[in-house]
């Protein structure tokens, strides 16, 4: 008899640790698809060469996408979300592929799994020799 309540007892544990194991893995698979998204448009800020200028045409503004807890994303203020174009590497006339750098603050965006991207990661633009200075 007293073998067999070892098992029981076993038998009564090892089911209890399926309950929690699987309780975890519905718990994780609900909270990676219970994600919600949504799309803001941000203004791009452009930072310019002083030896080369823009020859084509930057867009003002810059489709964001974040994707997290609902309750998170719709509580972020997109006005504190910036887009930045760096143009001051260029050191020659050319067409470049600019990456476009979107900028947040990460206290709890970090710590919530909130993700930040741009749906246009890089720009493209032509950059050409800045005129000199007209004379009269």
């Amino acid at each position: 008899m007293v073998i067999n309540r070892g098992k029981a007892k076993y038998s009564k544990m090892l089911n209890m640790a399926y309950s929690v194991f699987f309780a975890c893995m519905v718990y994780i698979v609900f909270s990676i698809y219970a994600r919600d998204t949504r799309n803001v448009s941000i203004p791009i800020t452009v930072r310019a060469n002083s030896q080369y200028i823009n020859n084509s045409n930057i867009p003002k503004f810059v489709n964001v996408v974040m994707k997290g807890s609902q309750d998170l994303i719709y509580g972020i203020d997109a006005d504190r979300i910036s887009a930045r174009l760096d143009l001051s590497s260029v050191y020659m006339e050319g067409i470049y592929v600019i990456p476009v750098e979107i900028v947040y603050d990460l206290g709890i965006l970090n710590s919530a799994k909130v993700e930040i991207y741009s749906t246009q990661p890089n720009i493209r633009i032509s950059m050409v020799k800045r005129p000199d200075s007209v004379s009269i």
